[in-house]
């Protein structure tokens, strides 16, 4: 049975010097224990305002707000020989990579683990350790400002609760995984979702959000290069204001905006270039939106951008056809099917938007059609039964 670690009381980390005496102290154990506290509601970057550290004994507070210097942290995450603990970990890798420019070198995502042992796809850190430690772990701060000081003890019970139990967790869920032979499996899965963090400081990366906008592949040529300029323009935006992108530019008004805009252009008569006024005849904004951004657009569209890779239909997810959503649906019995063969959720094996990938690569006669979350220990499960499906 775990430590009730809501017993003691947390050690208090809010100088750099502290920060880096703790990762001296750190440094031998192996394991490290991780949650975070932050705020994302009007921003662009999140915002930091709590980091949670246990190594199994005790549990460290971590201020951000008081410290100016990271690189014993990274350097301790960074390691090779530390194993970082985290539930769902997805928003705090992205934490991370804004704070510290880097994420660990291992990862053991409790979440994704539970997710190999039969507790469902997307159990919560309650859920879990209630389910195996019989512990009930209360939620009630989890919208608190976490920005403000000081914090109050509320907060902070919360605040240590939530990493408690992490390194219990470990020990008992790799167990289970090392038991039933699926412990390579979701090591692989770990690997994985760090390589999917991204660095939202990455210019190259801002030129496929076109990529994103639904209904983008109903654009004709133009259109769609135009979509693909006022995308990252909203990137470019979104970053510099540190504004969510849709307090930018909403993907439906982006979208509508290319079309238009793309139908101005083949207009006789049409030199080629943009105007305030375009934007303003749209009728897609309101007045104060045209006084205030219609310029900038205007001059970045008018701008010749070279992309490192220009905007292009294959890239975009299309709807199946009525072919292609039997074969669609035919893979996703498969999935419920081996699912039940090897007691895993589902949606851990595979997900209807992979399936749709797949066969959309299969379709344009790529030589190796199964994309990256499906080509790793997925596709042995998998392939034979799918080659006979896409043959059909």
């Amino acid at each position: 049975m775990p430590v009730l670690m809501e017993n003691h009381s947390p050690v208090h980390i809010s100088t750099t010097e502290d920060l880096d005496n703790l990762c001296n102290d750190l440094a031998a154990n192996g394991l490290l224990a991780l949650d975070s506290e932050f705020i994302r509601t009007d921003t662009f970057f999140p915002k930091p305002g709590l980091l949670q550290l246990s190594d199994g004994r005790e549990v460290f507070l971590v201020d951000p707000l008081g410290i100016e210097g990271w690189e014993s942290f990274r350097t301790l995450i960074g390691d090779n020989s530390t194993t970082l603990i985290v539930h769902s970990s997805s928003e705090d890798l992205s934490l991370l990579q804004h704070m510290l420019g880097s994420v660990p070198r291992r990862l053991f995502d409790t979440q994704r683990a539970a997710a190999f042992l039969g507790h469902g796809y997307s159990i919560s850190y309650q859920g879990l350790v209630k389910s195996e430690f019989g512990i009930d772990v209360p939620k009630g701060e989890t919208r608190s400002d976490w920005l403000r000081r000081p914090l109050t003890e509320q907060q902070l019970s919360y605040a240590v609760l939530d990493v408690a139990y992490l390194i219990d967790l470990h020990d008992r869920l790799r167990a289970k995984l090392l038991e039933r032979g699926m412990l390579e499996w979701f090591q692989q899965d770990c690997a994985e979702l760090l390589l999917q963090v991204k660095d939202e400081t990455l210019e190259a990366e801002w030129g496929r959000a076109y990529t994103n906008i639904g209904g983008a592949w109903r654009l004709e040529e133009g259109q769609l290069q135009l979509l693909q300029k006022l995308c990252y323009w909203r990137e470019a935006r979104a970053r510099k204001r540190d504004r969510p992108r849709n307090w930018i530019m909403k993907d439906n008004e982006l979208l509508a905006l290319a079309t238009k805009l793309g139908d101005y252009v083949l207009e006789e008569g049409a030199d080629g270039s943009f105007s305030c006024k375009m934007i303003e005849d749209s009728e897609l904004f309101s007045a104060r939106f045209v006084d205030r951004q219609a310029g900038g657009i205007v001059d970045f569209l008018n701008q010749a951008i070279e992309f490192d890779e220009s905007a292009d239909e294959e890239n975009l997810d299309k709807p199946l056809s009525l072919a292609q959503r039997k074969k669609l649906k035919r893979c996703q019995q498969l999935t419920t099917i081996k699912a039940q063969e090897l007691e895993i959720a589902p949606e851990l094996l595979a997900r209807k938007r992979q399936w749709s990938q797949l066969i959309a690569n299969y379709q344009r006669n790529q030589d190796d059609f199964w994309p990256a979350g499906l080509d790793n220990w997925r596709r042995e499960i998998l392939e034979q039964d799918v080659h006979s499906i896409l043959a059909s």
